[in-house]
């Protein structure tokens, strides 16, 4: 249910006319079976120059948000800021679990949907969980994009990194689809006119926090310093991807020397998998890599799992075959070891996999 009362005075057809006063009070704003009673709006907007101001205060949630634009096709600046002094999202129905959260938001942004430079930051950010209180570092962000540069940027106590390329992020996304669709069995003789001297690296890191494993992930034990590169340059065949987590423990699970490298060309794709040691419970598993080599569709695959003493455990090979639409898996010959003993397979083993069946 809503009750509301509005005042609203306005006139102008056209951006550069438009002038608009209105006043917004709710006495009933129902949402998850909180009521958001007193909470209020007022929206200026004259000579292409908006203000906007939201407020609410009660036990529960405190906080007041404001918007200053200037209202412009070809180059609107808008500032924008939440001052979130107190929010009981358990008692705001929000979640279940107490917890408390207060932070600062400051967001700008000028330019187009085509060119445009964006800030965010996040300042005085805590969070209180029954009687322990969490600070995170601030928070920062930006966003530059326009036809020749994209320039991404993230610094926090947690996740840091940057993006960069030297077109427009839909340029990027569009070429990126094209490529992999190109991976996938396109027409690798091919080029999308957008790849011509297109530019894209990438380099984030991820490390832990208290405010992460004690508050939003409370059974990650240990992280790790986690990294992640990125390499895109369509021009000279380039699709590069390489991920590290060198020890993750979670739930009494762990795992380290995880890894990712994926090296991409239109018409290849080489992908290794693997860490050295897993192990949940009883259980155990030690070096184990997975190596996947296409070429058109086709090309080899094998596992690989070692024990303690660096003995195979176990090991298999693929080779993998196409004929029109039907990919051909056969287990190779060569080697192919189970629980640590070799075995021997016919010759004339073949998985067929059609678009509508599976045959063996």
């Amino acid at each position: 249910p809503i009750s509301l009362t509005l005042d609203f005075d306005g006139s102008g057809k056209e951006l550069e006319t438009l002038a608009l006063n209105a006043k917004l009070n709710f006495q009933q704003l129902l949402f998850r079976d909180y009521d958001y009673k007193g909470l209020a709006l007022n929206a200026d907007v004259k000579n292409k120059n908006a203000d906007v101001t939201i407020s609410f205060s009660d036990e529960n949630l405190d906080f007041d948000l404001t918007l200053k634009a200037l209202l412009d096709s070809v180059n609107t600046v808008a500032d924008l800021t939440i001052d979130l002094r107190g929010a009981d999202l358990k008692d705001l129905n929000l979640q279940a679990n107490p917890m408390k959260v207060a932070t600062l938001l400051n967001a700008s942004f000028e330019g187009n949907a085509e060119d445009f430079n964006s800030k965010l930051t996040l300042k005085k950010n805590i969070v209180v969980q029954q009687d322990d209180s969490f600070r995170l570092d601030s928070v920062f962000a930006s966003l530059s994009n326009s036809n020749t540069a994209t320039d991404l940027r993230i610094n926090s106590e947690v996740l840091n990194g940057r993006l960069t390329g030297n077109t427009s992020i839909q340029t990027l996304i569009s070429s990126l689809q094209s490529y992999q669709k190109q991976m996938m069995g396109g027409d690798s003789t091919k080029t999308d006119t957008t790849y011509k001297d297109l530019d894209m690296e990438a380099s984030f890191t991820i490390v832990n926090s208290p405010i992460i494993s004690e508050v939003f992930v409370p059974q990650l034990e240990r992280l790790d310093t986690v990294t992640l590169q990125l390499a895109f340059k369509p021009s000279e065949e380039i699709l590069r991807a390489d991920l590290k987590a060198p020890g993750i423990v979670y739930g009494g699970s762990e795992i380290s020397q995880l890894f990712l490298d994926l090296d991409a060309t239109r018409s290849s794709t080489d992908v290794q998998f693997g860490f050295d040691h897993a192990s949940s419970g009883p259980v155990d598993v030690y070096a184990t890599r997975l190596n996947v080599n296409l070429n058109s569709g086709s090309g080899t695959a094998s596992l690989n799992i070692k024990d303690a003493q660096e003995q195979d455990v176990f090991y298999t090979g693929l080779d993998i075959s196409k004929i029109g639409q039907s990919t051909l898996l056969k287990v190779s010959l060569e080697k192919l070891i189970l629980n640590s003993k070799p075995w021997n397979i016919p010759e004339s083993n073949q998985i067929r996999i059609d678009p509508d069946l599976t045959r063996f």
